[in-house]
């Protein structure tokens, strides 16, 4: 299963969701929870819901870098995060929005791209 970065899901990958009552949480800066799963050959492999409750984002920045996750899926971010992210080699999935299991499924099927999930108001135009 190949990824929109041309990255194929052919080795264990740990993936981070900011979530939010069971959605994906609207404002990564603000997250306060995350889903923590890791995912080999295109298959959830395991789950885990975690505290990402730091002093500020950039501190959520170096814990993303510290636990050596892959691939983050969020809401809005600001952009200093999401460029340091890049620049550490995170694939960031921003400006997604929906139920957190049509997220998962959407990220591996690699279809998080379309309307179906994205925030209301930024259609077409999120940051690629």
């Amino acid at each position: 299963m190949q990824l929109r970065t041309g990255f194929f899901w052919s080795e264990l990958m740990k993936v981070l969701i900011t979530i939010w009552n069971g959605r994906i949480s609207p404002v990564f800066d603000v997250a306060k929870e995350a889903l923590l799963i890791n995912v080999e050959n295109g298959e959830v492999v395991s789950k885990d819901v975690i505290s990402i409750v730091y002093g500020t984002c950039m501190h959520k920045v170096d814990f993303i870098i510290s636990e050596k996750i892959d691939v983050l899926i969020c809401g809005a971010v600001s952009r200093r995060v999401e460029m340091e992210l890049i620049s550490k080699g995170v694939i960031v999935h921003s400006f997604i929005s929906g139920y957190v299991d049509e997220v998962i499924t959407g990220l591996i099927e690699n279809r998080l791209y379309g309307l179906k999930f994205s925030m209301p108001g930024c259609g077409r135009g999120r940051r690629m």
